[in-house]
């Protein structure tokens, strides 16, 4: 696992062929690393061509990217999951997952051995009287053979989604904030699929076939349950919806590609095309939506390692804390040092007739206040005042430790064999020398250790 970025990989699927996007995660920041697509092999329909066609794409895919992923997430075509919603009793929901058997039995055509499914509750009712739950399943054998063509390169999938779950966050990736209701229409190949979502992501879709000759009856599904919705509009050649939706009253917003290429950075032109968008999108819904819809069952997904990363911020935390704590000490206690001796110096001033019969004893106080002075003289400040006016701008320090007049620095520079000499003209230094070997870093800079004596 990765702790300051993260490799991911999306699989898109439909049905003639699929498209691989590679990003890397740097905290909130995305690079689009590459994006490819590949023709299935053969027909659609057969299973042993689409098994051939993935794995010739996923070979020539990580023989040019590698194999090594922190998250993979699969998308797979509408056509190839089923969504259904079902209203229950709100009493129900300590027994949902047994009352969501029964009502998948009624929906899917194949027995309940033969498919896996996800789901979750997405709305409740203002009285909470009842719940409504979206589900979706697909075909065991399908999630088998997928799961099987990864296993051959020792991966699995952390994540595998249907198509309209992507769009979960409609309202962040849109940047415009609707009404509880909000639907997006997407074409895929020669389909049309219509999306709602409510306040908890996806609720429904809806798969029309050939839809030419449905706009009017898309413009009423977008009508909603609660007076007029906000519509989105996925990509070209939905014009025809926009002008029916328009006459109905409905608002709908045309959502282009090229409005997502601010969010991205490419690592070359090659790859700068509408492919890697569902994928990106796909990414950051399991990123910030862990209750997404999720057709791996939950005992075979993978951990996402999420109590390791805080453990190293924290502990990285508590080390500079520490650091910044016995930096300080130190000075405390010089400044203790002295205050003891101001309140000695105080007592013996007290009386003069006493001050004259201790002689010796004010000599020993002020031989020691000499040594507090020397001490003084000698303070890490200048040390450190002349290290900071002499040391080049790309050189940063990390470590500091005075004894005496012994100094040991390290820290972090891009030519650190230049420092010898810098520091060595100065009239504070004299006999610096390397304490350790240089090391070089990977982003192109050096770690070094110095020893010096002050003149």
């Amino acid at each position: 696992m990765n702790f300051t970025f993260k490799n991911i990989m999306s699989m898109d699927i439909r049905h003639g062929s699929f498209s691989i996007t590679a990003v890397r995660r740097h905290f909130r920041h995305s690079t689009i690393m590459d994006a490819r697509s590949y023709p299935m092999k053969g027909s659609p329909a057969s299973e042993k061509a689409r098994r051939e066609g993935l794995i010739s794409g996923l070979e020539d895919f990580f023989e040019r990217n590698g194999t090594n992923w922190d998250e993979i997430i699969v998308m797979l075509s509408r056509k190839s999951v089923l969504y259904g919603q079902v209203l229950f009793p709100s009493t129900v929901k300590e027994n949902l997952s047994t009352a969501i058997e029964f009502e998948i039995e009624k929906f899917s055509p194949l027995k309940k051995e033969a498919i896996l499914y996800d789901y979750k509750v997405v709305e409740e009712a203002p009285d909470r009287s009842r719940i409504c739950v979206l589900f979706n399943f697909v075909k065991r054998k399908y999630y088998e053979d997928l799961v099987d063509v990864f296993g051959k390169f020792a991966l699995k999938p952390m994540a595998i989604i249907g198509s309209p779950a992507i769009w979960e966050g409609a309202d962040w990736l849109f940047s415009k904030k609707g009404p509880l209701d909000t639907f997006l229409i997407v074409k895929e190949g020669g389909d049309l699929i219509v999306n709602r979502y409510s306040s908890k992501g996806l609720r429904d879709s809806v798969l029309y076939e050939k839809p030419a000759h449905l706009p009017e009856e898309v413009a009423e599904l977008c009508r909603g349950e609660n007076g007029l919705s906000p519509v989105f509009l996925w990509g070209e050649g939905l014009e025809e919806y926009e002008s029916v939706l328009k006459e109905k009253g409905i608002k709908s917003f045309t959502i282009l590609p090229s409005q997502f290429y601010e969010h991205f950075t490419y690592s070359n032109a090659e790859i700068y095309n509408n492919e890697f968008i569902p994928a990106f999108c796909a990414s950051e819904v399991i990123e910030k939506a862990p209750d997404a819809l999720n057709l791996i069952p939950k005992k075979d997904r993978p951990r996402k390692g999420k109590l390791i990363s805080y453990t190293f911020w924290v502990l990285i935390v508590l080390i500079f804390l520490s650091l910044a704590f016995l930096s300080v000490i130190p000075f405390l206690k010089q400044a203790a040092t002295i205050d003891h001796l101001e309140k000695n110096l105080n007592s013996l001033s007290v009386n003069v007739d006493e001050i004259f019969n201790k002689k010796a004893e004010i000599e020993t106080h002020l031989s020691r206040l000499n040594e507090v002075e020397k001490i003084h003289d000698r303070s890490p400040l200048d040390a450190l005042r002349e290290l900071t006016m002499i040391l080049p701008e790309h050189t940063w320090l990390s470590y500091f430790r005075q004894k005496g007049e012994e100094i040991e620095v390290g820290g972090i520079s891009e030519s650190a064999t230049s420092l010898i000499s810098i520091l060595e003209s100065s009239p504070l230094f004299r006999d610096v020398s390397f304490s350790s070997p240089v090391v070089k870093r990977k982003e192109g800079t050096e770690t070094f250790r110095l020893n010096m004596y002050l003149e």
